[in-house]
């Protein structure tokens, strides 16, 4: 399913679409994986370099960071 595929099927009283039910959870899905996203991207930008690890070191712990993420686990 893609973001243009959502068919609201109304609006409240605020005017705020109404989605089906499996369409709010494939919203609220998307939104988590945007927030686990950012938190592994926030995490990798604020990283420090130390030579103690060495490049191929961090790679590797990102790669981890980044794999994590698209899994759903924290």
């Amino acid at each position: 399913m893609l973001l243009e595929d959502l068919s609201p099927i109304g609006c409240d009283m605020d005017g705020n679409p109404l989605l089906r039910r499996d369409e709010y959870f494939w919203l609220l899905e998307q939104a988590e994986k945007v927030e686990r996203y950012e938190k592994v991207l926030k995490t990798i930008a604020e990283h420090e370099y130390c030579g103690s690890i060495g490049a191929n070191g961090y790679y590797a712990e990102f790669k981890a960071m980044a794999k994590s993420a698209l899994e759903g686990n924290e």
